[in-house]
């Protein structure tokens, strides 16, 4: 597997990651961290990241094996 570091100041910049999961919440504190604003798309976040700044738009899936 061949990796790529970029480091970039992320610092006032926008940044939108789609989920709010357990990766999407790490990164979204990293960012956070790096005084990014952050905004995230799913179905709910927890608090902790929401006083720390992030923005959550609220996107619905409903999933059926009908489909």
């Amino acid at each position: 597997m061949a990796y790529l570091s970029l480091y970039f100041d992320v610092s006032d910049k926008n940044v939108f990651i789609l989920g709010t999961g357990e990766v999407a919440c790490r990164r979204a504190n990293s960012f956070l961290d790096k005084n990014a604003n952050v905004v995230l798309a799913g179905d709910s976040l927890n608090s902790e990241i929401l006083d720390k700044g992030a923005r959550l738009v609220k996107i619905h899936t409903n999933i059926d094996d009908d489909e």
